[in-house]
This record gives C-alpha cells, sequence and structure tokens, in this order.
C-alpha cells in the first residue's frame, strides 16, 4: 500500500501522483474509443457509424454493473485501508472480483436472449439493424472481459497502485488499436471486427492486471480464498455502488433515448451524435479520470481523520479541473471543425457537426465540480448525496428536458439537452457539498470475517 502517499507527500504531489495515471488511462481508453469510430467511418458506410454508435450503449450498461462492484468496493477498501484493516480489505477485494464474474455471465444470458428487443429499444433501424447485430453479438459474449478489467483496475488503485492499473489498460488499449484496423478494414469484418478487437484488448488488461495481483505487487487481492458471501460486505458495496451503477445506466439510457429521438430525423444524425459523443468523451474522461484518481486519497485522509489534507486535496483538484475545463471549452469551440472533419466529409453534415459540438461544450469550464463532488460523497461513504446526484443529472433532469427541448427545437433540441443538466447539477452539487461539510463526521467501518483467515 503506498501509505506515504496518503499521509506524507505533498497535497499536489499526492493528487498528480494518483491522478495523473488514473487520466492517463483514461485518454488511452477513449483513443481507443475514437480508433473504432475512425476505423468504422474509414468504410465509407454511415450504417455501420450508426449501429456502432447504437450498440456502444450496451457497452455503457456492462460498465454500469462494473462500477457497481469496481467503484462501491473502491470506496469501501480506501475507507478500510484509512482505518488499517487490511484482512478485512482484502476480503472485500476477493468478494468484488468474484461477484463481478458472475454478474457478467448472468448478463451475457440476458443479453443475448433478449437481443432483438434491447436493439428494437435502442432505436435500431431496419437497415441499421444487421449491423447493430454483429457488434452486439460479439460484446454481449465478452462482458466478463469489460466488467472484469474495471474492476481489477479500481481495485488497484484503491490501494494507491494507479500506476499498475495505468499499465494494464494501457496495454489493452494498445491491443485494440492494433487490431482495429487489421480485423475492419483488412479483414473486412466491420462491426464484427470492431466488437472482436474491444473484446481481446479489455482480456489484454485483465491479463496484465492478474500478473500484478499473482506476482503479490500489491496488498489487496483477487485469491478465491479470500471471497467470502457476506451480507454485511454486499451491503456496504452496494451503499457506494449504487451511485456510479445508476449514473452510468442512466447515461447509458440517456444515451439510447437520444438515439431513438435523433432516429426521427434520419441515419445521418444518429452518427453525427455519435462522433460528438466520441470528440467530448476525450476531455470528459480525462477531467472524469482526474477526479477519480483522488478517490483512494480522499476516502483514505477521511477514514484516517486528516480532513485538513483531504480538505486541500479537494481543492487543489477543483483549481486544476477549472483551468483544463477552460482550455478544453475553448479549444472544441474555436476548432469545432476540424475535429468534426477527422470523421466526416460531407460539408453539410460538417456544419452540423460544428453547431452541436459548441452547445455541448458550453458548461466546460465548470463541469469538473460535478465529479469532485460526487468523488467526494462517494469516497466518504455518503450514498444518498452521491445517489441524488446521479439521478437528477442522467435522469430527472436530462431525459425530460431531451422530450422537452425537442419539441421546442428539433434535433437541435436534443443536442441542448445535456448542457442544461450540467448547469442544474451543478448548482445542486454545491448546495449538497456545503451542506455536509458544514458537520461531517468519520464513520468506522466493521466488517465481520473467519478468524481463521490468514493473511
Amino acid at each position: 500500500m503506498k501509505k506515504d502517499i496518503f499521509e506524507k507527500l505533498s497535497v499536489p504531489r499526492a493528487v498528480f501522483h494518483l491522478a495523473i495515471p488514473t487520466m492517463l488511462g483514461m485518454l488511452f481508453t477513449v483513443i481507443y474509443n475514437l480508433a473504432d469510430g475512425y476505423f468504422i467511418g474509414q468504410t465509407g458506410d454511415s450504417l455501420k457509424i450508426a449501429a456502432v454508435t447504437l450498440s456502444n450503449a450496451l457497452f455503457f450498461l456492462i460498465m454500469a454493473l462494473a462500477n457497481f462492484f469496481g467503484l462501491g468496493g473502491a470506496s469501501v477498501i480506501s475507507r478500510l485501508l484509512g482505518q488499517k484493516k487490511l484482512k478485512q480489505a482484502k476480503v472485500v477485494s476477493s468478494f468484488c472480483f468474484y461477484s463481478a464474474f458472475a454478474v457478467s455471465l448472468i448478463s451475457s444470458v440476458f443479453f443475448l436472449f433478449f437481443m432483438h428487443e434491447i436493439l428494437i429499444l435502442l432505436g435500431a433501424t431496419p437497415e441499421v439493424y444487421p449491423f447493430a447485430k454483429e457488434y452486439y453479438q460479439v460484446m454481449s459474449i465478452g462482458a466478463f472481459s469489460v466488467m472484469l478489467q474495471l474492476v481489477m483496475g479500481q481495485i488497484l488503485r484503491s490501494e494507491g497502485a494507479a500506476k499498475e492499473a495505468m499499465i494494464g489498460m494501457i496495454f489493452g488499449t494498445v491491443v485494440n488499436i492494433i487490431l482495429d484496423p487489421i480485423m475492419i478494414l483488412s479483414l473486412n469484418w466491420g462491426c464484427y471486427g470492431a466488437a472482436f478487437a474491444t473484446v481481446i484488448g479489455n482480456i489484454s488488461s485483465m491479463g496484465v492486471y492478474a500478473y500484478f495481483f499473482l506476482s503479490k505487487k500489491t496488498v489487496l487481492t483477487i485469491s478465491p480464498r479470500y471471497f467470502i458471501f457476506s451480507k454485511r460486505i454486499l451491503k456496504k458495496v452496494s451503499e457506494m455502488g449504487v451511485p456510479p451503477f445508476f449514473n452510468t445506466l442512466l447515461f447509458s439510457l440517456g444515451t439510447m433515448l437520444q438515439i431513438k429521438l435523433s432516429a426521427d430525423y434520419g441515419a445521418i444524425q444518429i452518427a453525427l451524435v455519435g462522433i460528438v459523443n466520441r470528440i467530448l468523451s476525450v476531455p470528459i474522461l480525462l477531467m472524469i479520470g482526474f477526479t477519480n484518481g483522488i478517490q483512494p486519497l480522499i476516502g483514505y485522509t477521511y477514514s484516517a481523520k486528516l480532513l485538513k489534507r483531504m480538505s486541500k486535496a479537494l481543492r487543489f483538484t477543483m483549481t486544476i479541473g477549472t483551468v483544463f475545463g477552460t482550455l478544453c471549452f475553448a479549444v472544441l469551440f474555436l476548432y469545432a471543425k476540424y475535429f468534426i472533419g477527422f470523421f466526416i466529409l460531407d460539408e453539410s453534415s460538417i456544419s452540423l457537426g460544428v453547431e452541436y459540438l459548441r452547445i455541448l461544450v458550453l458548461p466546460f469550464p465548470i463541469i469538473s465540480f460535478v465529479f469532485v463532488f460526487t468523488v467526494f460523497f462517494q469516497s466518504i461513504g455518503k450514498a444518498k448525496p452521491a445517489i441524488i446526484l446521479s439521478i437528477l443529472r442522467q435522469g430527472l433532469i436530462y431525459i425530460p428536458a431531451l422530450f422537452i427541448l425537442k419539441s421546442f427545437f428539433g434535433m437541435k433540441g436534443l443536442v441542448m439537452a445535456m448542457p442544461y443538466a450540467d448547469m442544474a447539477t451543478i448548482i445542486i452539487s454545491a448546495v449538497l457539498y456545503f451542506s455536509i461539510r458544514r458537520d461531517l463526521k468519520v464513520e468506522r467501518l466493521d466488517i465481520k470475517i473467519p478468524r481463521n483467515l490468514r493473511v
């Protein structure tokens, strides 16, 4: 465990030490996401672009399940480490890994059994359906790889091993990027190729993570010897797993709904929504990566009652997030045409894409506040405000906004819905944060495990 990072290193250095590897890992994830879109775009078939865009909603559904165990477990583990309860932290890490594996197998069966219904629900039109089915089938079978690599990475980060988590993520991404042009273009597998490359890349990440755990380079473990099914563990993991689960799930449902409503305006609009979302995924995931990187630091310092150090880490992260968000806003707003033109060549489509992109970047200078406040609530075990933010931003505000703004502004209204939801959530999250900070009490964690379990 990186104890010195949590307790002794200066706050800026500790934040960067944990957050930069997480950001870089996220960056490579974005790169492979963009690579899928780029190489599919090189086929010149807008139906295939629309199919991958539509099927990406399945990827987010799998991520939602992974975040339940990954982020929920990481919150519990980092607080246990802060209270020096190493044996209990090992048990929780093993519980999260094997529980995620079991849920991934059940999910694969469910996704395949209801494939037709889910694809129709996602908004697959008759011309897009055959291509979407190709991507969907492979991703459903490979759901275990997506879930387990995400959970393993979160477990590593929870003990401060951000560099090791980054290495695994980057390795899998590089494998994916190498396979994309081979499978999509050279072998002419199209959407099948994009999905196979993604699954193989995730399995490669799992291999790297398994090496770190099995070589005992970590204090946590995925050994079945430490697996205990306990209602107490499930309850604690669930308390902090539900907010990121709902956040990702509602994001997926919101994306599905946006795509379905966009289908009323033609396949090219679905493709444009996918392109703009892929571009925005770069700065958004970088900001999320930076804020998620401090999760173990916040959880550890909170449980260890180092509250001044915790507050300094939060303020520093907010400052960096504001500066980065403002720079991203300026670059994307001024050079929107070049970013859209990278994915599509038609001039009229580029003009529409530029308009959509400029609308969506409006909240960027302060959007990181939402991510920082959410990570804060998750890290200290405050489930209610974390759930409130998750449901509000992606559900109770965003989904109604899609319908209301569409009725007034058509396709442009579907694009305007997210900035509207972001701004409203920023205000609410700030109110929740300051109300909780006034009376912050440290909760002692206690997870019962067998006495004969040896560390």
